[in-house]
């Protein structure tokens, strides 16, 4: 079943910010109403197959998945990678030459590819427990008299 020209349009502008009301109003409906209007195609079963065949047809070329990333920063803090860099060389005579070559992450990189990888594993940042019971210790000069 075909989409109405509108609700088509509106599909096709939720998926570039991913708000309804946006959408709806890109999509020709009513400022005043938009909001409700976008809720309410959200929960329409033709408008969500249309978002997610809108979606799943994106450029999968501009897409990364977790274990891609995974891959890439295990390289990266590994020293496996590579990336271009171009020096400017001084030949004399206010003559100078750039080179392009190609080298390794040095240990900065390696320690913010760490960084990233814990945050990303959740490491390294425990969740306090506020359940966990601390004793508090007061002393000083003015202690209560019995």
């Amino acid at each position: 079943m075909a989409l109405k020209d509108k609700r088509e349009r509106f599909c096709h502008e939720y998926i570039v910010d991913f708000n309804a009301a946006q959408a709806a109003i890109r999509a020709g409906y009513a400022k005043k109403s938009a909001a409700a209007e976008g809720g309410r195609l959200l929960n329409v079963p033709e408008v969500q197959l249309k978002i997610k065949e809108l979606i799943n047809g994106l450029n999968t070329k501009n897409k990364i998945d977790a274990e891609e990333l995974q891959e890439y920063i295990t390289k990266v803090i590994r020293g496996e990678s590579e990336s271009e860099v171009v020096v400017v060389e001084a030949c004399g005579d206010g003559y100078s030459t750039a080179k392009s070559f190609t080298k390794k992450p040095d240990e900065d990189q390696k320690l913010k590819a760490a960084g990233l990888a814990a945050k990303i594993l959740n490491l390294g940042n425990p969740k306090m427990d506020i359940n966990t019971i601390i004793p508090i210790i007061i002393s000083g000069e003015n202690e209560l008299e019995e």
